[in-house]
């Protein structure tokens, strides 16, 4: 998690500990203030107000308080506004919850059902050559020569992961916020004497020279958005057929935990 997201967090813990309840925030004055002085950077108090219900006092002596307080003229104006405009009703899609935080799910969009992946565990392993002289070798590998869950070949796939924090885990990030630190990355794997593994580490020394040589398996890109509430919807493109998993952040590295997939012709 950045420490743009920590501060921001923070923040909210500070706002009477509502940021897990599943009632949206109500902002005072009070809460604002209370928020200027925890140091919290004014673009995260504007997605805050911007975000939340506001039940503001802006007579003369409220805005000197708020002046004397060190609350900014844009944050004054995002109260302001807030009083006074109704902000539309959200365009999100509906997307089914699934049943448990933390698992990732396969979402058939055109059934708008959910399949959870396979949780399994991996092993880190290394290897020296020639002790250590001509190089080194770091493996992650899954036992098992393929996943429990297949899913047949597509031009795209989607899935959702349900976040700890309640409904409004996601509710009061910033638009522009980087949410790839909430999911663990995605990785194919290939098939080796009965385990899936991938190369995290293979050098080799040549005297002076050292050589890089090419990884098996490899990263997969993925497009992360909000689904609603606290899930998180991962956009992936055409996988070919072979050996997939999601690797979980929290995890040991050196027993890495995985949700997996096999995509198959």
């Amino acid at each position: 998690m950045s420490p743009f997201t920590r501060r921001f967090f923070c923040a909210l813990l500070l706002l009477q500990g509502l940021c897990a309840s599943s009632q949206p925030l109500k902002l005072t004055n009070s809460s604002v203030i209370q928020m200027v002085g925890s140091g919290a950077a004014e673009e995260t108090i504007l997605t805050m107000i911007k975000r939340s219900d506001g039940q503001y006092s802006l007579g003369t002596d409220d805005l000197a308080r708020l002046k004397r307080a060190g609350v900014s003229n844009r944050v004054i104006q995002a109260m302001t506004d807030k009083m006074t405009n109704v902000e539309p009703p959200s365009s999100e899609p509906a997307v089914p919850e699934p049943e448990r935080e933390g698992v990732f799910y396969l979402f058939d969009e055109a059934s708008n059902q959910l399949k959870p992946l396979s949780a399994e565990t991996g092993m880190m392993r290394g290897k020296s050559k020639l002790a250590g002289f001509g190089g080194a070798k770091v493996v992650v590998d899954i036992n098992g020569g393929g996943s429990a869950t297949q899913i047949k070949a597509s031009d795209h796939f989607t899935f959702l992961l349900r976040i700890p924090g309640g409904s409004n885990a996601l509710r009061y990030l910033p638009d522009n916020a980087d949410l790839s630190g909430m999911v663990g990355q995605l990785h194919a794997f290939v098939s080796n004497k009965g385990k899936r593994e991938r190369t995290e580490l293979n050098i080799t020394y040549y005297g002076v020279w050292t050589k890089n040589k090419p990884k098996t398996g490899a990263d997969v890109s993925a497009t992360i958005s909000r689904a609603a509430g606290n899930i998180l919807k991962i956009s992936v493109k055409a996988l070919p057929a072979g050996e997939y998993g999601f690797n979980v952040i929290e995890s040991s590295p050196a027993m890495p935990q995985y949700y997996t997939l096999a995509v198959v012709p």
